[in-house]
This record gives structure tokens, C-alpha cells and sequence, in this order.
């Protein structure tokens, strides 16, 4: 390989780039799925602890009934976006705070613990209209592993 010779990051074979690579793309699979909850900052809440414990439960059990509506994939890698819709937006800390009852009911639907390197986490949010508040769950996989 010389200097400046192009890498194909989907095939690794030198000589092309990934936009004109014939290996053709693994179909990647979708499922996308809105919760009507509310997220919040639990750490700036300053809730009793039975307030917060109930709010978990209730994003938990409001996100496994609208998932039960979909198959688990079974996959071996996925990756996973809690979106949070609201008013305002919160620091990335208390984002994925807030998503707690959230992402412990995706893992459990999903069979996998959510600590599990199978999972890519990712967190977004954006701004809704006045009152309109939810949490969208984007889960996708691919049939095969990328090279």
C-alpha cells in the first residue's frame, strides 16, 4: 500500500472508498416506537424517593406495553436512541438519568442486560411543542456484522 491509497472502510480492500464499493450494504432493520412519558432531571428534582421510584416504574411499565407491540430482534449487536421530546432540554447527565425506567425496560424486552456490550446506548432529545412530551425508542440492526 502506498501513501495516499484509498482504504474502503466497508470491504477493507485498498484501491476504492465505501460510496463506490460492489460489496453491497447489509439491510439494517428498524424498530421505532413513541411513549407517552414524561422525562425529567431526577438529579435536580429534589422528589421523595417514593416519587422518583414510581416515576421509574411508570416510564418501565408504559414503555414495555407500547414495545409489545413489536418482536425482539435477535441480533447480536444493536444499537439503541432514547430521544426525549419536551419543552426544554436538559444536559446530557440528567438526559440519560431521566431515561433510567426507560432503558432498564428496552434491555428487559430485549432478553439482554442493559449493561451489556450487545447495546449501543445513545441518547438525543428536541424540543417539542407547549405541553407535547414523550420519549421515542429507534432500535436498529443489521442481519450480518460489518466487516
Amino acid at each position: 500500500m502506498t501513501q495516499g491509497e484509498h482504504i474502503c472502510l466497508r470491504c477493507g480492500r485498498a484501491g476504492h472508498v465505501s460510496a463506490s464499493c460492489p460489496q453491497p450494504l447489509p439491510p439494517v432493520h428498524v424498530i421505532n416506537a413513541v411513549v407517552p412519558i414524561r422525562i425529567v432531571s431526577e438529579a435536580n428534582s429534589r422528589d421523595h424517593w417514593r416519587v422518583v421510584a414510581r416515576r421509574k416504574k411508570d416510564h418501565a411499565h408504559a414503555t414495555a406495553w407500547t414495545l409489545k407491540a413489536h418482536r425482539p430482534p435477535q441480533a447480536e449487536r444493536m444499537t439503541v436512541t432514547l430521544t426525549r421530546i419536551g419543552v426544554k432540554t436538559l444536559d446530557t447527565d440528567n438526559l440519560a438519568g431521566g431515561f433510567k425506567g426507560t432503558r432498564d425496560a428496552v434491555a428487559a424486552w430485549l432478553g439482554i442486560d442493559d449493561g451489556s456490550s450487545r447495546i449501543d446506548w445513545r441518547y438525543a432529545q428536541r424540543t417539542g411543542k407547549a405541553g407535547e412530551y414523550a420519549a421515542e425508542i429507534h432500535i436498529e440492526w443489521s442481519d450480518e456484522e460489518h466487516v
